[in-house]
């Protein structure tokens, strides 16, 4: 085959593929059923239409290129991550946006994710401080780490605008982001092969410094045990890091612990249900700090248990029962090594420094 023809058929493979994820995508920009009241709906479509001139048509289209999911395989439109590339315009008013948002709106005190004067570190070490304080104290911790399914892609544009309405963020820039929202559309680019235009019907888009922002107001109300507690019992403590959430409480017994979160449990699929937000119970972990052996009774969360680890992963960190934190130190090491390893060809080569 010609050099040309040879190229021909690459870039036809490129379309073919740019097609089948944009297909995929565009399925997963999708609310999740079902929808709240219809006067919520109205409201906000009302809220978008009026202002639909105040963005540029140009400025909601996005390019999305594709990332792979670390050990999956990347030819499955499922195991790619789409990451938005936007003009230098539309950056450049998402930025503007967004500062004015934070004039006008702080998160809850359990956010710490892209927050100034907060951070991953910080988040751990409240985390940590909490279970090594508990277990000084001989308590028990109980924490269900939730999984969140496709969490920026399924938010509900009409829910987040519903939520913005009820914040004390002006009507006029309530308007703004609706119609930013509401007006987007994508292609995806393999080996720089567009596939055609699809509309954008649910989510914020990956990449974009609005996006956590947006996410943070739509799970800001996400419910603890706060108004269902008696005097003499402690609130569970939750923690939240863009769309990571988990929740942690202690107890001198173990049973009492998990029957604490049990009820926090129970709490969640009306909040889910309402938002159209999903937990993927496949993947949500549960772990007891402490020496006891005979496990609480499972937890479940729709009917679905949760299964008891021996560790989890949390902001990338591996905390394990006892915690020594020696998984992820073994990991850290490993870690190190694997990078050492890749360099071994270059540091023991006979090349001069000069040229290495």
């Amino acid at each position: 085959m010609s050099n040309h023809g040879s190229l021909g058929v690459r870039r036809y493979d490129a379309k073919a593929r740019a097609e089948v994820i944009a297909e995929h995508l565009a399925e997963q920009f999708t609310p999740n059923p079902p929808p709240l009241p219809q006067t919520c709906k109205t409201s906000c479509t009302e809220c978008s239409t009026e202002y639909s001139a105040l963005v540029t048509s140009g400025g909601g289209k996005g390019k999305i290129i594709t990332l792979p999911k670390a050990g999956k395989d990347p030819r499955k439109p499922e195991n790619i991550r789409p990451i938005t590339l936007l003009s230098h315009v539309a950056k450049t008013f998402e930025r503007a946006l967004l500062t004015k948002l934070r004039l006008f709106r702080t998160p809850r005190q359990e956010q710490y994710g892209f927050r100034e004067g907060h951070s991953t570190t910080l988040q751990l070490i409240r985390v940590l401080h909490y279970l090594a304080s508990e277990r000084n104290c001989e308590r028990y911790t109980v924490a269900v780490l939730l999984d969140m399914e496709k969490a920026f892609d399924r938010v509900w544009h009409d829910g987040l605008i519903y939520k913005l309405m009820d914040t004390s963020l002006p009507p006029a820039l309530t308007k703004v982001v609706a119609n930013f929202l509401q007006h987007r559309s994508f292609c995806v680019a393999v080996d720089d092969v567009p596939s055609a235009p699809r509309p954008i019907r649910a989510g914020v888009p990956q990449g974009s410094c609005l996006s956590p922002e947006l996410y943070a107001v739509y799970i800001d109300d996400i419910p603890t045990l706060h108004g269902h507690l008696e005097d003499w019992e402690d609130d569970v403590m939750l923690a939240l890091y863009a769309d990571d959430s988990a929740y942690f409480t202690s107890s001198r017994r173990a049973d009492l612990a998990a029957k604490r979160i049990q009820r926090v449990l129970d709490l969640l699929p009306e909040c889910l249900d309402k938002w159209r937000m999903a937990v993927n119970v496949s993947k949500t972990a549960a772990i007891l700090t402490g020496s006891q052996r005979n496990m609480p009774d499972q937890l479940r969360l729709r009917g679905q248990a949760v299964e008891w680890n021996t560790r989890v992963r949390y902001l990338g960190v591996h905390i394990d029962r006892s915690l020594r934190m020696i998984p992820q130190i073994d990991h850290v090491i490993q870690t190190s090594r694997a990078a050492r390893a890749k360099l071994r060809p270059i540091l023991a080569s006979r090349l001069p420094i000069r040229t290495k």
